[in-house]
């Protein structure tokens, strides 16, 4: 069976980013979006999509762009009844890496504590992976700290990323 040609698309963009053509990828990423967009059967597939391009993106340094795809996600896996608002928490840590490379810690600490919470309610306490999130939102906050400390003049803002 032939695959749908939104499909085929994101799996050639997939190919393209692990061939580090990322241009490329995004053109495939952003053309299958044109269409899922216009599918609301495929609304979680959309917000994928954003997601992954939005990674991208951020990978890229495109930062204003990964903001405005990954906001893209939120929205419609916030307004999503069910269990395409779990994948929010992916987002809502994309968007906090974003957020901290342009130097806007403070909503970069609660993007990722938002993606935290998700995390706990979704895997528990103790599960590794939130652990990991844990960790990286412990570096949001120094983050923030330094970015006060600098801004007195006292100590260079280390990024997370």
């Amino acid at each position: 069976m032939e695959q749908p040609k939104w499909h085929a698309l994101v799996c050639a963009g997939i190919r393209w980013r692990h061939a580090k053509q990322p241009a490329r990828a995004i053109e495939c990423l952003t053309q299958s979006i044109e269409i899922t967009r216009r599918m609301p059967e495929l609304r979680e597939e959309t917000g994928t999509n954003l997601n992954y391009l939005a990674d991208l993106y951020l990978q890229e340094g495109m930062l204003t762009e990964a903001e405005n795809a990954i906001r893209q996600a939120l929205g419609m896996r916030l307004g999503s009844p069910g269990p395409g608002r779990d994948f929010a928490m992916d987002d809502f840590l994309i968007l906090a890496t974003v957020l901290s490379k342009q130097g806007r810690h403070q909503e970069a600490v609660e993007a990722g504590e938002k993606g935290l919470a998700m995390y706990r309610r979704f895997h528990g306490y103790f599960n590794p992976l939130v652990r990991e999130v844990r960790q990286r939102v412990k570096e949001l906050k120094q983050n923030r700290a330094q970015a006060k400390k600098s801004s007195r003049g006292l100590a260079p803002v280390k990024q997370v990323g």
